[in-house]
């Protein structure tokens, strides 16, 4: 596959590996089920074609479907990966990925590109290697150091609507929405971080940039806080049905219309603005 190029794989079900390394080929292996006829495999540009192709069965005669696919591909080069319900793991891939699957889990790793993942019934899970150290990484120093100093700017969109969703480490943007899941960051270099849910806790972790811009609601669920100290911050929150504590002395009010609380500070020029919204659940802002 050419250096920079993208590698797309298709597959409708069973789990896929995804591996980048250094050199500039491509290589899948993995085992197929009877569900399936083979791996059609086509090259065009700058894009290389994955696919594999499923058998026409009839309904009553089931076919095996274990599939367990492993590709490695040029770590420089970015992803596309959509499934029915195959879940996927991708680790060592610097590019940019979009990974789409409707009923299985996915599990990225994030270098030096965007990730967008999305899913209705599974869970999401994406980390950014780039602030954990070389030790965790799994890299020698030289090469964990050249990664950071080609570290440009990571964002993250991640979708599902009945899955949980973890994300960890520095992402300067990111969107994160589920409909029936809980939402757990601890994340670093925020400038924008956007997360709802409506049936879910919302748990966050941030190193803030200088005003940066966070939303967090849910509608059934609680909301915890750790952003750094609330003299720094700009806050909005309110909460219709649940209590607000915080750890910075200050006191919340019944609203106006006298139908919940709510908690509004203004905090110094650029300073980051937190804006905290749930219906039935409890909002928490402290500062570990």
């Amino acid at each position: 596959a050419p250096h920079l190029g993208n590698v797309v794989v298709h597959m409708e079900t069973g789990e896929l590996i995804v591996r980048g390394w250094s050199r500039d080929q491509i290589r899948v292996q993995g085992v197929l089920g009877t569900a399936t006829v083979g791996i059609e495999m086509s090259q065009a540009e700058d894009q290389t074609l994955i696919n594999v192709v499923p058998k026409q069965t009839a309904p009553e005669l089931p076919a095996h479907q274990n599939i367990d696919l492993v590709v490695n591909m040029p770590r420089d080069s970015s992803l596309t990966f959509s499934s029915t319900d195959a879940e996927a793991l991708i680790t060592g891939v610097y590019g940019r990925q979009s990974l789409s699957t409707i009923s299985g889990d996915i599990e990225a790793e994030v270098w030096l590109g965007s990730v967008t993942a999305e899913s209705a019934s599974g869970d999401l899970t994406v980390s950014n290697y780039t602030g954990f150290g070389p030790a965790k990484s799994g890299l020698d120093a030289k090469t964990y150091q050249d990664l950071i100093e080609r570290r440009g700017v990571s964002s993250a969109i991640l979708s599902t609507l009945s899955g949980d969703i973890e994300a960890r480490g520095p992402f300067e943007h990111m969107t994160a929405s589920t409909f029936s899941g809980d939402i757990d960051v601890d994340v670093a270099d925020v400038s924008t971080l956007y997360l709802d849910t409506s049936n879910g806790d919302i748990q966050v972790q941030a190193d803030l940039l200088a005003g940066a811009d966070v939303s967090a609601e849910t509608m059934n669920g609680d909301v915890s806080m750790d952003v750094g100290t609330g003299q720094n911050l700009t806050l909005d929150l309110g909460s219709y049905g649940g209590r607000i504590e915080n750890c910075h002395g200050y006191e919340d009010s019944q609203t106006d219309a006298g139908t919940g609380r709510e908690l509004r500070i203004t905090g110094p020029e650029e300073s980051p603005r937190l804006r905290v919204r749930t219906l039935n659940g409890n909002i928490e802002l402290c500062s570990s």
